[in-house]
């Protein structure tokens, strides 16, 4: 964001738009084929050059493995050359070296994810991980950075400060229904502005030079009421989700077989099915 208005002036015209990083839902969602382990993750590297990094991991591992384990995928697991490598306190937490292929393993098999930012003064450039640990439904714990609170806000756990992280997540540790919604706001907030589909659909309006409404897809949702009263709960909790392009197949049975149908929810019995 910042550069901009040189990038322009460099091109001579004012066609040079901010384009974010993004998730891509195929390959980082909340499907998880694994059990998540109540503990921090950090997948990344230790970087001796950079001392305030350095200085911002360590207050983050000290602060969070105070609530629960900590586990490192450290992208340079078995390199001998000394600027990478992780202080000795830290080795006892490393689990080894991870392939990107398989960063699904950090990603959805950890309650918790940890983000190191390296630039962080920026208005707009962050580490893409935080995206796909959000798009996974994992809650982020990261270094301060100004983009990160400026796109996510408090969505983002995000501080150099031990104490204002300490805090927020002692609550969500000590509470799963809090932590949960914590989590599903996040899962929301980037899944719905912040897909690489997203991302083409404003290219596409750039180029158009006009607001491009994207095509939603459809959301197809099943359910089996037993008795009216399940039916009811159902019909109403399906009629609050805000998705346009959405519709209910009710398969009822008991005192619910006289549901009626509506534009949006299709009701049979199990003797329709066959």
């Amino acid at each position: 964001m910042d550069c901009i208005p040189a990038y322009k002036n460099a091109l001579g015209h004012d066609r040079a738009f901010l384009l974010h990083f993004a998730a891509q839902p195929q390959q980082h969602n909340p499907i998880a084929t694994m059990e998540r382990k109540d503990a921090f993750n950090f997948a990344g590297s230790y970087y001796l050059r950079y001392p305030e990094r350095q200085r911002d991991i360590a207050a983050i591992l000290d602060t969070v493995k105070t609530l629960r384990p900590v586990e490192i995928y450290d992208r340079n697991h078995g390199k001998d050359h000394p600027h990478y490598q992780f202080p000795a306190e830290y080795q006892s937490m490393i689990l080894g070296r991870l392939p990107f292929s398989e960063i699904d393993k950090a990603y959805n098999g950890y309650r918790y994810g940890i983000n190191m930012n390296t630039i962080k003064k920026s208005q707009t450039m962050f580490a893409r991980r935080v995206f796909e640990l959000m798009a996974s439904n994992t809650v982020v714990v990261s270094n301060f950075s100004r983009g990160v609170r400026m796109l996510f806000g408090d969505l983002v756990i995000c501080s150099d400060n031990a104490d204002q992280i300490h805090a927020p997540l002692a609550q969500l540790a000590d509470d799963d229904i809090r932590y949960r919604k914590f989590r599903l706001q996040g899962l929301r907030k980037v899944m719905r502005e912040h897909t690489y589909s997203a991302r083409l659909d404003y290219i596409m309006s750039k180029i158009r030079g006009e607001a491009y409404t994207p095509i939603l897809p459809g959301t197809a949702v099943v359910a089996h009421a037993r008795s009216a009263s399940d039916a009811r709960v159902l019909i109403t909790a399906f009629q609050r989700q805000t998705h346009s392009a959405k519709h209910m197949f009710l398969l009822c049975s008991g005192t619910a077989t006289g549901t009626a149908n509506t534009a949006t929810i299709t009701a049979f019995t199990e003797r329709d099915a066959l």
